[in-house]
């Protein structure tokens, strides 16, 4: 069985886990943007550029939806039964989920631009949704690991932990869902 850190880690404590994704997200967020500054004056991008583009498109068109799924689809829904969902909770996971929205909005809008770069093309920047975009992204992260995250660590009993590594890991086709299954067994 093929064990990648990201599986053990979601296998471990799946709250590491979106935690690490806010990592990876942020470090896509500041390549995006030092894109942008690379191809200033450029007529034709370099390898190098096209190359980002591409790792910047595989992380925002799968990683980063799956994210999002992780939380609106398991996360937010065992916080909400977990803790009864105040009035406040609701409100905070549904403006996070309107967030994800926005920032797929934000980011099919500048898709385009970096499908232009790994064709050889250097289309006009759309500086105006990458600034939204990275400023959005920052501060979704920032209220999620200021909010949501601590919350999760303090309430998730062990059940709920593994219900969402299971999740996460059947999402991302991760071989090792059996082993988080295998855990779910009552122990003799």
């Amino acid at each position: 069985m093929n064990t990648t850190p990201e599986v053990m880690e979601c296998l471990d404590d799946p709250i590491d886990l979106l935690q690490t994704c806010h990592e990876k997200a942020t470090h896509f967020v500041s390549l995006l943007e030092k894109l942008q500054r690379y191809l200033r004056g450029v007529a034709c991008p370099d390898d190098p550029a096209v190359e980002t583009a591409l790792q910047l498109m595989r992380y925002f068109d799968r990683a980063a939806p799956d994210h999002h799924a992780d939380e609106e689809r398991d996360l937010f829904p065992i916080l909400g039964a977990t803790l009864s969902a105040t009035t406040d909770l609701q409100a905070l996971m549904r403006n996070l989920s309107d967030q994800h929205r926005d920032l797929e909005s934000l980011f099919a809008e500048i898709r385009p631009w970096l499908v232009g770069i790994v064709n050889g093309d250097v289309p006009a920047t759309p500086a105006a949704q990458i600034s939204a975009f990275t400023s959005l992204y920052r501060a979704h992260i920032q209220i999620e690991e200021a909010f949501v995250l601590p919350v999760a660590r303090l309430h998730l009993q062990e059940m709920d932990r593994i219900a969402l590594a299971r999740a996460m890991a059947l999402r991302r086709r991760f071989d090792q869902a059996l082993a988080i299954e295998n855990r779910m067994e009552p122990h003799s």
